[in-house]
């Protein structure tokens, strides 16, 4: 960061080094150079339309964009279910509007409500099995209806998610470049104001904010054919090369989730490349409490360091990208989490005397008030955190987000807790995959 700084002032009439300055620090260095790779990406995807630019760097495009001949009925889908009576019909209603009835498969892991007869009486195929885990449920299913021998693609969705109806339309075709091992969903949230109070909206705009800000300025490049380097395809509603799922280890032991998993099973074992397209995506329902928002992130910040244990780094180019992006996300939340501390630290001192200390004391508290003084950092860190939230709720046409985004800052401390304390217990936990799913909404 200061050597950044220091680039800008000494290049001070080029402007270019000082908004290189801005960006970094509201956005931080990854979602920075990704986002720029991004840019790229969506300039050469222009070009590509015209076919001079298509033959010139045919690695960056993926053949036969244009031309679908894989067909819908080649494609199976997969919905792992546990408990899900409130939101599985309009999830399958969804997903009937895209495939037969007959390619659609629920697994119903050990649902204790109406689930499976909500789902049969819709006319997919129901396997019942004892609770196991999604992951477990996951397995079976596709040994059961042999969906890796059947079917040319394998489409995963959760039980909460409204697909798009023209998921199929733009995903399909990147399954006909035998490059191509999955296409990775892309998330939005199911947004639903009239069914919510002012508190649930709140966490809800913040989970919709860290999809916009992760998925197209992170992933979007990340998951572009020639790099393929995204950490995660998330299994709420993502499109896999059915024939690659042998050699996946889905319900590998102790995980608490599988989807970091068998992206990483992908990376390690040279599967194929991984694509994402925002066209291809799917609504679907985030936690609307504080309790079951830090247990989600909780989870899945757990699944991401007990993958990381298990696979470890290898000399590769993705391995590079997930410890660059591992190293700022540690250094950033250990910053955040600092802050509170060095502020009492400073009100303490200032209360009492710094003279009334030992030296090595004075001279942090002479640093926290010098030319670096805390309450101006918190200050800035504030304004920049509310001015993306502003740029979000402008893009997103939320109005809400003006008063939502006063309170962001607080929820960074949430994900910032849980990322650092989800390290020491990869170590030790063992996780047996068993269904923790956030409180479900009827889905009107």
């Amino acid at each position: 960061m200061h050597f950044i700084q220091h680039l800008a002032l000494t290049f001070g009439n080029h402007g270019v080094w000082r908004v290189a300055y801005y960006v970094v620090v509201l956005f931080g260095l990854n979602l920075s150079v990704w986002g720029l790779i991004g840019l790229l990406r969506w300039v050469l995807e222009l070009l590509g339309k015209i076919s001079i630019f298509r033959k010139l760097f045919s690695a960056v495009y993926v053949r036969n964009p244009l031309r679908l001949q894989l067909q819908k009925e080649q494609v199976a889908v997969l919905l792992p279910a546990y408990n899900e009576e409130l939101v599985i019909a309009k999830s399958l209603a969804s997903l009937l509007a895209i495939v037969p009835a007959e390619n659609i498969y629920v697994v119903s892991d050990g649902s204790k409500d109406n689930t499976a007869d909500i789902s049969r009486s819709l006319g997919v195929n129901v396997l019942e099995l004892p609770n196991q885990g999604k992951a477990g449920a996951l397995k079976d299913a596709i040994e059961y209806f042999e969906l890796a021998d059947r079917y040319v693609g394998v489409l995963f969705v959760d039980a909460d998610t409204i697909i798009s109806p023209d998921y199929l339309t733009y995903a399909l075709p990147y399954l006909e470049d035998s490059r191509v091992a999955a296409v990775a969903g892309f998330a939005r949230t199911l947004w639903q104001p009239e069914k919510a109070s002012f508190s649930e909206l709140f966490i809800l705009a913040h989970r919709e904010r860290v999809y916009l800000l992760a998925q197209y300025l992170l992933k979007y490049a990340q998951a572009w054919l020639p790099l393929s380097l995204t950490p995660i395809i998330p299994g709420f509603c993502s499109l896999y090369r059915a024939s690659i799922l042998k050699n996946i280890d889905i319900a590998a032991t102790g995980l608490v989730i599988e989807d970091y998993n068998m992206t990483f099973e992908i990376h390690h074992n040279k599967l194929g490349k991984i694509i994402l397209d925002t066209r291809v995506y799917g609504n679907t329902q985030d936690p609307h409490s504080l309790g079951d928002y830090y247990k989600q992130v909780r989870r899945w910040h757990l699944g991401l360091w007990q993958t990381i244990k298990r696979h470890g780094f290898w000399p590769s180019l993705f391995s590079l990208a997930l410890l660059i992006y591992i190293a700022e996300v540690v250094l950033a939340a250990l910053s955040l989490l600092i802050l509170p501390f060095a502020v009492i630290f400073v009100v303490y001192i200032a209360l009492i005397g710094s003279g009334s200390v030992a030296p090595w004391l004075g001279n942090i508290y002479d640093i926290l008030t010098g030319p670096y003084n805390v309450f101006k950092f918190i200050l800035v860190i504030f304004a920049l955190d509310y001015g993306v939230s502003l740029i979000v709720g402008l893009l997103l046409r939320r109005p809400q987000y003006i008063w939502y985004g006063l309170g962001f800052l607080f929820m960074k401390y949430i994900d910032a807790w849980t990322f650092l304390v989800a390290f020491p217990r990869a170590f030790f936990e063992h996780s047996t995959g068993a269904w923790k799913s956030p409180a479900r909404r009827h889905i009107g």
